[in-house]
């Protein structure tokens, strides 16, 4: 905690988990094997996780009574947490939760909408969030008309 502190403090760049492409993401989940119960289960929660935007701790403090349905889909009722664990592997936990921002971003969602459902406070958080490292894809020229 100290060092993180002192890392803002004298401003040196967080380390943020990669972000997953939605294609990247399909595959994923359209690779795993759901004629087994570890199976069924890795994509349900793949895609919880995702969809929901959540950390990993509100992942690993979710207990099937939070989970709801309603006419209009799954409810997911959470307690408060944050944390940021890094894995080692590039994508992490989080990458869920930066691609879920990254992907709403890009299909048109607004900083609003957003922060509806990752529970962010404010339009920075989401631009932190959202992973536009790929220059040629991520261009505001393009949008100039030339």
């Amino acid at each position: 905690m100290l060092l993180k502190g002192i890392a803002r403090e004298k401003k040196t760049r967080i380390k943020q988990a990669a972000a997953l492409t939605l294609a990247t993401f399909k595959r994923t989940i359209k690779s795993i094997d759901v004629s087994t119960a570890t199976g069924l289960r890795n994509r349900a929660l793949l895609l919880l996780v995702f969809t929901g935007a959540f950390r990993r701790s509100e992942l690993e403090a979710l207990n099937i009574e939070q989970l709801t349905f309603d006419e209009e889909g799954l409810i997911v009722t959470l307690g408060h947490s944050k944390t940021n664990h890094y894995l080692g592997s590039g994508y992490t936990a989080h990458s869920l939760r930066a691609s879920f921002v990254t992907v709403s971003k890009l299909n048109g969602a607004d900083d609003t909408e957003v922060m509806n459902q990752t529970k962010h406070k404010t339009s920075a958080m989401i631009r932190r969030y959202t992973r536009l490292d790929n220059v040629r894809q991520h261009n505001s020229a393009k949008e100039l008309g030339l």
